[in-house]
């Protein structure tokens, strides 16, 4: 992957929604590259998509965390080890965007997650809440409260 061309933005996403992710690299003076994850080892996951309604928007600087963990103690041969913490915000630097979605990988760990969700809703009111989830690809509408709606 060693390249004259200076490189200049990274994205990862989930292009096939199969839980892998894939990355893309901006670069200044050349067509941008993509790497698509094709692992044939992939272990569990958990991704979110995090959605709000259009009207109002999230108040400017504020950030959504979002922790995933295993409901019960960790065990080395089944359970992700610890928590692991996510965190979004609009972006950063000259034009950066960010998606609204958080991957966390549980690797060989199928059992239900504890997820913990806050975020400030369209009047910047701090809301918090805990939603137990399958592994796999979640859709959340965060209000007052984190609803799941069905994928189309």
């Amino acid at each position: 992957m060693c390249t004259p061309i200076p490189s200049r933005g990274v994205a990862t996403a989930d292009t096939l929604g199969d839980g892998r992710l894939d990355f893309a690299i901006a670069r200044q003076y050349g067509p941008p590259a993509f790497y698509a994850n094709e692992s044939p080892n992939m272990g569990a996951y958990l991704g979110l998509n995090l959605y709000r309604p259009v009207a109002g928007g999230a108040p400017a600087g504020r950030a959504w965390k979002v922790s995933a963990a295993p409901p019960t103690a960790p065990r080395p041969d089944h359970h992700p080890k610890g928590t692991q913490i996510s965190q979004l915000d609009g972006g950063s630097g000259s034009g950066g965007k960010r998606s609204f979605e958080v991957s966390f990988g549980l690797g060989s760990y199928h059992g239900p997650v504890t997820v913990h969700l806050q975020w400030h809703d369209t009047q910047g009111q701090l809301r918090q809440q805990t939603v137990t989830l399958s592994p796999g690809t979640h859709n959340l509408v965060l209000t007052n409260t984190a609803q799941e709606v069905p994928s189309r």
